[in-house]
Formats: C-alpha cells, structure tokens, sequence
C-alpha cells in the first residue's frame, strides 16, 4: 500500500561517511504499535544505480517530539542496490510518535552521489 501520507520523500546519499535524512517527519499519532497485522516496512528505493563499492545502510529513526532529538530505532545491513530495487526495513512494534528515515552512505572509493526516495509501505 502506498499513501502521500506515508511518504518521508527522497534522501539525497552524497557524501560518504556523512548521514542524510529525508527531508519529511512522519506523525504515527496517538496509536504507535505497528506490525499487529501485516509486516509494516520502511522501503528505501534508489533512483539510479549505485556503483559496485558503494552502500548504504538504511535507518529508521524516532523521536517522541516532532522537533526533539531523534535515535535510532533500526538500520539494516550496508548494501549495494539498483535503480527501483527495494530494500525493506522493517518497522519495530513499538516506536514514539515521530518517525524519519535516513542513510548513511559508504564506499571504498568515491561515494557517487543518489537519491533515495523512503516510504512506509504495507506487506511490502
């Protein structure tokens, strides 16, 4: 399922070693226990081809105030994706209020610059 609602936008991965979020909070609200049913996923999904010594690790961050300070809730493994491949994060069950996704990009060369569009999708 794909909603605007649920969209944190694109990450613009430029700088290697360097954290980049999405430019988007999304406010889970009142009710934040996800997962109760089918798997609720963060789904990262690059526009163009990373090159092969470049990756990323994929976050998920929550915060209990939409401007306090976010940590992590979950992050994935460093990998090497291809234009419109998924990766899927997981959601955790429970999680404050506010969440933002993010990257942190990595190579063993120069980090070629991509943008990475992050959406809470459903069973995905």
């Amino acid at each position: 399922m794909k909603d605007v609602l649920l969209k944190f936008g694109n990450i613009s991965a430029a700088t290697k070693q360097t954290e980049a979020y999405a430019a988007d909070i999304i406010d889970m609200g009142a009710v934040r226990k996800a997962g109760q049913g089918d798997q609720v996923n963060v789904v990262f999904v690059p526009a163009t081809d990373m090159a092969s010594a470049d990756t990323i690790v994929c976050k998920l961050l929550e915060c209990a105030t939409v401007n306090g300070t976010y940590t992590a809730c979950a992050a994935g493994a460093a990998v090497t994706l291809k234009a419109g491949e998924k990766f899927a994060l997981p959601v955790p069950r429970t999680h404050k209020r506010f969440l933002k996704a993010g990257v942190y990009p990595d190579s063993s060369s120069t980090f070629t610059a991509t943008t990475i569009a992050a959406q809470i999708e459903i069973g995905a």
